[in-house]
């Protein structure tokens, strides 16, 4: 039996992506491009996965989605792993994620990262020297048997239905990276009217080439310099952006007094919990940020002095007393 097989039956898969495509595009949250959320309930906040299938499986049961209605969890950055863990799952997620965002059409948040567009670009991605395979390219489909030209289209219709950010009330602003290059291009509003995956996509063919660029600039973009976090933080209107994209050996970066970095792809992985009726503040997220399982290699301890150490290069002139 191929790799296929697992989804017991190709016709269930094309279905289940379309399903999901059909459920990302009608979410109660969604404006265009943009989730903006309620002030009630709680979230869930994720870093990149690449394949991890233990870490998604773990996020899952952490969040508790049929126990908690008002509970929001955002994910990102599923596919391609290139931690050389031996077998890359991004069959698997994919098909759980779907059948999640299905099961909780406005609870789950799946948002597009840097390697979801290189899958609707058709552009391997090169990492530490070795190009990372394309999950749905057609060669690798039909590799695997059957009829992999519409796994891959139906697989395409859901990742071009991600959205692209999401916004709390309170403030705290979450996409897979922020602007860098196309910064002066960016606005809110272009997100808000925008996007081939949404229903209510509203947009000129002009703003369209604009989006573009801005939207490749939001998933691939890499400037945590703080003049540039502040300025992107006032663009959003909100006093905290919370990211991915980088490889972070600790599992949490925070390089500026805007950006907290996430990464839930190794055995450190860090997630961030927060209510959506409460503000905070970038010092008090950062105090929030935990381990998605502690072990004895990475107890909080350890984690709770890496946030002690964050906290007194950012923030040198007030006592740093991380929760």
């Amino acid at each position: 039996m191929g790799l296929l097989g697992m989804f017991t039956g190709q016709g269930k898969v094309v279905r289940l992506f379309e399903e999901a495509a059909e459920a990302l595009r009608k979410d109660k949250w969604r404006k265009g491009d943009l989730i903006a959320l309620p002030a009630q309930g709680d979230l869930i906040l994720t870093g990149d996965i690449h394949g991890n299938l233990d870490n998604y499986e773990e996020i899952v049961a952490r969040a508790a989605l049929d126990k908690n209605p008002q509970r929001h969890l955002v994910l990102h950055e599923l596919i391609h792993d290139f931690c050389n863990r031996g077998r890359d799952f991004s069959y698997e997620i994919l098909q759980e994620a779907s059948e999640l965002k299905i099961a909780h059409p406005d609870q789950v948040h799946i948002l597009l990262g840097n390697h979801e567009l290189a899958e609707l670009e058709g552009s391997p991605i090169k990492k530490d020297g070795r190009l990372i395979p394309l999950v749905f390219s057609e060669s690798r489909m039909k590799a695997l048997g059957g009829s992999g030209g519409e796994i891959q289209a139906a697989a395409k219709k859901f990742l071009a239905a991600l959205p692209v950010a999401l916004k709390t009330p309170s403030n705290v602003w979450f996409s897979h990276s922020t602007s860098a290059k196309a910064m002066n291009q960016f606005s809110l509003g272009l997100l808000e009217k925008a996007g081939s995956g949404s229903s209510n996509s509203v947009i000129s063919r002009g703003d369209a080439v604009v989006r573009t660029e801005v939207v490749k600039d939001l998933v691939w973009g890499r400037d945590h310099n703080p003049t540039s976090a502040a300025a992107f933080a006032r663009k959003v209107g909100c006093d905290v952006l919370v990211v991915g994209h980088e490889f972070a050996v600790d599992g949490l970066l925070a390089p500026n007094r805007n950006h907290l970095i996430l990464d839930s792809t190794r055995e450190n992985a860090c997630i961030l919990h927060l209510k959506l009726d409460q503000k905070y503040t970038h010092r008090q997220l950062l105090e929030r940020v935990q381990y998605l399982k502690p072990t004895a290699e990475f107890p909080e301890a350890k984690l709770k002095a890496l946030k002690l150490a964050i906290l007194q290069k950012l923030y040198p002139a007030a006592p740093a007393k991380p929760a």
